[in-house]
């Protein structure tokens, strides 16, 4: 959630909207301000994409990161987004350095078939 002004206020996830439904709250009834939580990660504009995994390993609790540009929310960067920068050739620039031995793979092979293309690029023009 923001502001009018765009200052980030808050999140809410999947997991809060079920612990609702659990406790038999009406999803009518609730306020996104009931559910949200304070964001336990916020990272800046200007974090490489391996800042953001660093950050994502060290703390392992959220899917997506908000990013914030001089106090205001510009956008989120997401663990989808994050493995589509190392393992798809079409998002390979937002990278600084691949790590070292990685290989980018095709659509047709392994893990690659099950990745799926999101918009990364454009995420990631939105914050540098």
């Amino acid at each position: 959630m923001v502001s009018e002004s765009q200052k980030l206020l808050g999140m809410v996830n999947e997991l809060h909207i079920l612990e609702a439904i659990q406790k038999g709250i009406g999803l009518e009834t609730i306020t996104a301000s009931h559910l949200m939580v304070k964001p336990p990660l916020i990272a800046g504009a200007n974090t490489t994409p391996e800042e953001l995994i660093g950050m994502q390993l060290a703390n392992r609790c959220c899917a997506v990161i908000p990013i914030i540009r001089n106090g205001k929310y510009v956008g989120l960067v997401s663990r989808h987004m994050l493995m589509d920068v190392f393992t798809s050739p079409r998002y390979s620039r937002f990278a600084k350095k691949r790590p070292q031995g990685a290989v980018f793979m095709r659509e047709s092979q392994g893990v690659g078939q099950g990745l799926r293309k999101s918009s990364a690029a454009k995420q990631a023009s939105l914050f540098t």
